[in-house]
């Protein structure tokens, strides 16, 4: 359950701030830049083999 609450509010958080960058296109697609470097990352680190 707490994954589909937690997947909502991402949801309606992450609309929220699109449309308030929407006027902003360039800082709107480094924001989204960013988003996928850092899940990329966390993929990377819990997916490591030491």
């Amino acid at each position: 359950m707490e994954f589909i609450a937690g997947g909502l509010a991402g949801g309606v958080l992450g609309m929220l701030l699109s449309t308030k960058l929407s006027a902003h296109k360039n800082l709107l697609n480094g924001v989204f830049s960013v988003l996928v470097l850092l899940v990329a990352v966390y993929v990377i680190y819990r997916n490591r083999t030491f």
